[in-house]
């Protein structure tokens, strides 16, 4: 799976093709990328403040967070590979997608952990995973003109 990610990521390091749907950029694509990501950060913050809170111990509820932060990361992709970038951009925006859906890959098997040791198996996969999303995302908003994210 780590190496999954790798690749995409050095996939997007290598440059990739830019849109060919015809759609055109939208005025402000730097305005239409925060639209989503603060939509979607907003959701996975409470939903990891929960799993690493209250529901860490417990396979069951961790379950739901899991399957939750994994479907808002999918729910971001899906919306991301709508908008229209420009090339470089949208370079990134394929990277970025293509090393999210990794760690969504993962995240879901994380869920599926039946025991608290099981789960505990998945934070240091999970952990390394985030590597390459956060590079993405830091290379995205350079390519948009926006500052780096927030690292709370």
């Amino acid at each position: 799976m780590i190496a999954t990610v790798a690749a995409a990521v050095a996939g997007g390091l290598a440059g990739g093709a830019a849109r060919t749907d015809g759609a055109a950029p939208p005025a402000r694509p730097a305005a239409a990328y925060l639209a989503i990501a603060q939509a979607g950060n907003a959701r996975l913050e409470t939903g990891f403040d929960r799993l690493h809170g209250p529901d860490r111990a417990d396979p069951a509820t961790a379950d739901a967070d899991l399957r939750g932060i994994a479907a808002t990361e999918h729910l971001f992709d899906q919306r991301l590979s709508r908008l229209a970038l420009p090339a470089g951009p949208e370079r990134w925006a394929r990277t970025l997608i293509g090393v999210n859906e990794a760690r969504v890959a993962l995240t879901r098997q994380a869920a599926t952990s039946r025991t608290p040791a099981q789960l505990a198996g998945y934070q240091a996969p999970l952990t390394a995973a985030n590597v390459p999303v956060e590079q993405a995302v830091r290379a995205i908003r350079a390519s948009l003109g926006l500052p780096p994210p927030d690292t709370d």
